[in-house]
């Protein structure tokens, strides 16, 4: 039988302590013990953890080195912590596992206890171990002052009797509650029918008359607050009860089901046979149209409108639409929001032929027409008036007018609108205007539309104003990104061209043969184009393009910021800077009526000027214009287009007082600056 030498002996795991006694300790203070965990043998030992089995792991804990290997006749530190949670005694054990099977787990029993607090985490100067009951609050330490508080703020282990709520109405005995005992009656309550002073203000007002209407509460007044409210007044339009029959506003003299306060007033409240219509998609059939039964269908409801009040409420929900109009209406979807129209397959859900379709807050989608003006076409004598309306992924597969298309010579007016995704196979991804049309668009959103010239937007033969609306990431494939503009008239101020795409010229707008009008105190940024990254104007009769911020816009080839073919436009105060092309601004042919002066083109990746674009004409610079914020990346929501207090185009633009910002001022070049510029 082979014996062990002396010099080599299996792991042996010992411990320098099997208890640890860590004392007194005071609250949100730990202490730490040291035990060595050694190895007497010369095979190495394993150490595979140390784990507590018995006490809180809050309180007690152990840092040691991890599962480590301890070689023969070496040690290793084993950290035991307390930290107490609360006031008392506290126990433990943490179990110690090694590679010694002879010798097995070994148990390491612990216990401390937790004192008062030494810090005075409430610096109210006075810590825990000085008596302090409560250290979360400063105003509760021996001696402080008894408030009203249900505490015992002095420390003194009693709480006054006078501090109770027995009640729970939320006040005390020493805020004044003149009846603990009743949850109706304490400062400040409504007085009511109960024969007590409810509000502690020492006089029973059962009687009070407060409003002065002859009338208290116990006397039938439901509300005493409001002269304008007692029973046997008359109801009004004023959003109260007034005479306390539990109704408010519900007037409808004629008995047509049509309150003349309603969401759509009922617009002769003398007549029965004058009123609006009331149409809920989710409705059953059968609806009469009023607020109580309306009609399901919206073709019922334009059928039921009457002379003298063709205004019919849309409530929220979807609905199927395909109209032909030949006379006013009015649609007013839910305020809260969630009208939809949608088209029936293979319409238009408008055509107007006479008279003014009048929308409001509502959402139309859906339709695929092969021909002009897919959601909304305008014909003969309509118009249309649109206010909060959402035109939503229609298309012309076959025409123009994505979304909508004017075609008649009455006026028409978009106001907080929004094109989304509309297509048209020709122009105007969004809407087209022609045929003399004159049509108003304001504080109006065009995004993600598409088509041949005019992406979002194409005007020819008609009078087009763009004002305080953006245009963003439209696509045209041939000219004008954003907007192609042709043939008549066009005044466009407070517009943000951004991220549109064309493949042809004007990647942000195009202004085209015969063209009159403006554009001006608008902004040109990462719009994209052969020629004319921002803008191409050609051939026009007489354009004023003044006060433009043009920034990031490319072009493969001339006029990255700005492109002039022929002549008939002045360019005057316009601001340019990290534009990629062969030129930021170039003008190509005649030039007898062509000028560009007091305008800056800086950062050009390529030539800042070229063609008849001249730096050294009249007040043109090219130097850094310092705008508040601008890199040259693909973004462009982290922008500010502002000018620096420093700018050297700030009051540097054109000296002509018909260029004058609104404040009177020598206007600023680009944006911010001349007679059109935001205020």
């Amino acid at each position: 039988m082979a014996c062990t030498s002396e010099e080599e002996r299996p792991a042996t795991a010992l411990l320098s302590a099997v208890s640890i006694v860590f004392g007194d300790v005071p609250l949100e203070q730990t202490s730490v013990q040291t035990a060595q965990l050694s190895n007497s043998g010369t095979d190495p030992l394993s150490l595979f953890s140390v784990t507590l089995v018995q006490g809180a792991s809050r309180v007690f804990g152990a840092d040691g080195p991890g599962s480590v290997e301890i070689a023969g006749g070496e040690s290793v530190d084993l950290m035991f912590t307390f930290e107490p949670a609360d006031l008392g005694d506290f126990s433990g054990r943490f179990q110690v596992r090694t590679s010694d099977e002879l010798t097995g787990p070994m148990a390491v029993d612990v216990q401390g206890t937790g004192t008062p607090s030494t810090a005075d985490n409430d610096e109210d100067g006075v810590a825990g171990s000085a008596g302090d009951c409560d250290d979360s609050r400063a105003d509760v330490f021996p001696g402080a002052p008894e408030l009203c508080d249900g505490r015992d703020n002095d420390c003194d282990g009693t709480i006054p009797g006078n501090e109770t709520d027995a009640d729970h109405d939320g006040v005390r005995l020493c805020d004044d509650d003149c009846d603990d005992a009743d949850d109706n009656v304490f400062p400040g309550a409504d007085e009511i029918c109960d024969g007590k002073d409810s509000d502690c203000d020492g006089v029973n007002q059962d009687s009070a008359d407060v409003d002065n209407d002859g009338l208290s509460i116990c006397d039938g007044d439901c509300d005493d607050t409001e002269s304008r409210t007692a029973p046997g007044l008359t109801e009004i339009c004023d959003g109260i009860d007034n005479d306390c029959l539990a109704g408010v506003d519900d007037l409808d003299e004629d008995a047509d089901g049509h309150t003349v306060c309603g969401v759509v007033p009922d617009c002769d409240d003398s007549a029965a046979s004058i009123h609006p219509s009331v149409v809920d998609p989710s409705a059953s059939d059968g609806g009469v149209g009023t607020q109580g039964s309306p009609f399901n269908t919206l073709a019922a409801g334009i059928t039921d409108a009457t002379d003298g009040c063709r205004v019919v409420y849309v409530g929220a929900g979807s609905l199927e639409v395909s109209q032909t109009l030949i006379a006013d209406v009015e649609l007013v979807g839910d305020p809260a929001g969630g009208t939809e129209l949608t088209a029936v397959e293979g319409s238009r859900l408008f055509t107007v032929n006479a008279g003014t379709l009048t929308l409001r807050d509502m959402t139309l989608t859906g339709a695929r027409v092969a021909g002009d003006g897919a959601a909304v076409l305008i014909t003969a004598e309509g118009a249309l008036v649109a206010h909060g309306v959402s035109f939503l992924d229609n298309q012309s597969t076959g025409g123009d007018g994505g979304a909508l298309s004017f075609g008649s010579n009455a006026e028409s007016s978009l106001t907080n609108c929004l094109f989304v995704d509309n297509v048209a196979s020709d122009d105007g991804g969004a809407l087209t205007v022609g045929d003399f049309t004159e049509v108003s668009i304001s504080d109006s959103t065009f995004s993600g539309n598409r088509a041949s010239d005019g992406g979002a937007i194409h005007a020819e033969l008609g009078g087009l104003s763009l004002v305080d609306s953006e245009l963003e990431s439209n696509t045209a494939s041939g000219r004008g990104g954003g907007l192609f503009a042709s043939g008549f008239e066009l005044d466009a101020q407070r517009v943000v061209f951004s991220g549109n795409i064309a493949s042809g010229n004007g990647g942000g707008a195009a202004l085209a043969t015969g063209l009159i009008g403006s554009v001006t105190a608008s902004v040109f940024q990462h719009n994209s184009a052969v020629n004319g990254g921002g803008m191409h104007v050609a051939s026009v009769f007489d354009v004023d393009v003044s006060n433009l911020t043009l920034v990031n816009n490319i072009a493969t080839n001339d006029g990255a910021a700005v492109y002039v073919q022929d002549e008939g436009v002045v360019l005057t105060n316009l601001l340019g800077m990290f534009n990629t092309g062969d030129t930021g601004c170039y003008q190509q042919g005649e030039a007898d009526t062509f000028a560009i002066t007091y305008s800056t083109f800086f950062s050009t990746v390529g030539q800042d000027w070229g063609g008849g674009c001249e730096s050294g004409a009249t007040g043109n610079t090219t130097v850094n214009p310092l705008f508040v914020s601008l890199d040259d990346d693909a973004e462009w929501d982290d922008d500010t287009l502002s000018l620096q207090s420093t700018s050297p185009a700030r009051n540097s633009g054109d000296p002509d007082a018909s260029f004058d910002d609104p404040s009177s001022s020598r206007n600023d070049r680009g944006h911010t600056g001349g007679p059109n510029a935001a205020p």
